[in-house]
């Protein structure tokens, strides 16, 4: 196995989702509990910069890295994003900052998630309205799964 730095996977995967195609990655990092998991198999796709929507979920490059986190709010040429598991921190960015749109998850047992099915959106709007109770319910999601895996 070859291990490249992050600054040259990332010029890769522009290069590629600019030049029309879908690209698939491993999701690291929890800032995205409950819906995405370590691990998970992410398909990004090219977006159009002029038809996201509030709770999509997009990669952008933010400050010197690049996060996939949700679309939160809106506003002309100006995006607010959020990991799902965050209560308060948001990022600021420019929509000239968005790189590619999650398209679907694959889960390790197998199943897939397409990002733009109605229960996948009321879900997603769902955890939204729950954010003043967001640090609660993670904490028991996180203790529900930690005793399912032992």
């Amino acid at each position: 196995m070859r291990i490249i730095n992050s600054d040259t996977f990332f010029a890769f995967l522009i290069e590629e989702i600019s030049a029309g195609k879908t690209v698939t990655i491993r999701a690291k990092g929890t800032s995205m509990l409950p819906f995405i998991h370590e691990n998970d198999i992410l398909q990004l796709v090219p977006l159009c910069k002029t038809e996201l929507k509030k709770m999509d979920i997009i990669l952008f490059k933010y400050k010197d890295s690049y996060l996939l986190h949700r679309i939160v709010k809106k506003n002309n040429e100006i995006l607010l994003l959020q990991g799902d598991a965050v209560a308060k921190h948001t990022e600021k960015i420019k929509i000239e900052n968005a790189v590619a749109l999650l398209q679907q998850i694959k889960r390790k047992n197998g199943k897939i998630i397409k990002c733009k099915s109605l229960k996948w959106r009321l879900l997603s709007y769902l955890w939204y309205i729950l954010l003043p109770f967001r640090s609660l319910l993670l904490k028991v999601y996180k203790k529900i799964i930690l005793y399912e895996s032992k």
